[in-house]
C-alpha cells in the first residue's frame, strides 16, 4: 500500500548551501514510514506493547538531483515484500511535478525485543502493509565489503541525544557522521548503508575512511572493535546535481 507525505523544505533541514543533505532525506524517509506504520496500527508504541520492533539493516539510495529550501516535495513509501522475518520497503522523494529526486530500497528485520531474536511476521500484519501484490522487484543487497586500506578519522562518544525509542543510536546518525567526511562540494549519486550492530549509550565509536577511485567507504567500530555500520558513497561534484 503506497503512502504519501507532502512537505515543504524548512530552513532547519538544509545545509549552508541551501540544499537538503543526504542524512535529512533519510530523516524524511524515516518520518514517512513511521507515520504510515502508526496509521496502520503498527506504530512504535503498539509494537512496544507486544515486545516487537522493526530494525533497519540496509539501505540503497540513488539521487537524481538535490532539493532546495522551501521546495514543495512529496515523500512516498511502500512495503514491497515480506518473507519470514524480513521486510522490503521502497521510498521515493519527488518534486511537485512528480519527478524523482531520490529513490531508495531498504531491508528490515522483525524482532522480538525480549530475547532479541528475529520472529516471523504475522500474516495479518503483512496484509495490512501489502493488501495486494506489488508490481516492483526489490533488488537491494545487504553486505558492504569491509576490507580495504582504512584510515582512522574520528572518535564519537554516544550521548543521549543520539538515541531513539529503541534506546540505541538512531540509524540516520551514521549517514550524518559519514557525510561530514566528504569534501564540501560532494553530493553522492548513490549511497549504500549496511547496519551490523546497534551502538549504545556511552559507546566510543571509532570512525574510519577508505578512499577509492569511484567511491568512499566509511565504517564505524565500537570500543570493543565490533563493526557497527558501513556507509558507501558513490560521489559526484555537488554543483552538477543542483536542482
Amino acid at each position: 500500500m503506497r503512502f504519501e507525505m507532502p512537505i515543504k523544505v524548512r530552513y532547519s533541514e538544509v545545509n549552508r548551501h541551501g540544499i537538503v543533505p543526504p542524512h535529512q532525506i533519510l530523516d524524511y524517509f524515516q518520518d514517512c514510514s513511521t507515520l504510515q506504520s502508526d496509521l496502520l496500527g503498527d506504530g512504535v508504541y503498539e509494537e512496544f506493547k507486544m515486545n516487537r520492533a522493526w530494525y533497519l539493516i540496509s539501505y540503497d539510495i540513488r539521487f537524481s538531483r538535490t532539493a532546495r529550501l522551501h521546495e514543495d516535495l512529496v515523500i512516498t513509501t511502500e512495503a514491497i515484500r515480506m518473507r519470514r522475518y524480513y521486510g522490503y520497503r521502497r521510498f521515493t522523494l519527488q518534486d511537485k511535478e512528480g519527478t524523482c529526486i531520490a529513490d531508495g530500497e531498504s531491508l528490515w528485520i522483525y524482532m522480538n525485543t525480549e530475547n532479541m531474536l528475529p520472529c516471523k511476521i504475522p500474516m495479518d500484519l503483512e496484509k495490512r502493509y501489502i493488501p495486494e501484490p506489488v508490481d516492483y522487484e526489490c533488488s537491494i543487497s545487504r553486505k558492504i565489503d569491509a576490507k580495504g586500506d582504512w584510515q582512522e578519522e574520528d572518535i564519537i562518544e554516544v550521548t543521549k541525544y543520539y538515541l531513539d525509542t529503541n534506546n540505541h543510536v538512531n540509524n540516520n546518525f551514521y549517514m550524518l557522521w559519514a557525510e561530514s567526511l566528504l569534501s564540501d562540494r560532494e553530493f553522492p549519486d548513490r549511497v549504500r548503508i549496511d547496519y551490523r550492530k546497534a551502538a549504545q549509550y556511552r559507546d566510543q565509536l571509532r570512525v574510519y575512511r577508505c578512499q577509492e577511485e569511484d567511491k568512499t567507504r566509511i565504517k564505524f567500530h565500537n570500543q570493543d572493535g565490533e563493526l557497527l555500520c558501513l556507509v558507501e558513497f558513490y560521489k559526484k561534484d555537488q554543483s552538477e546535481k543542483q536542482g
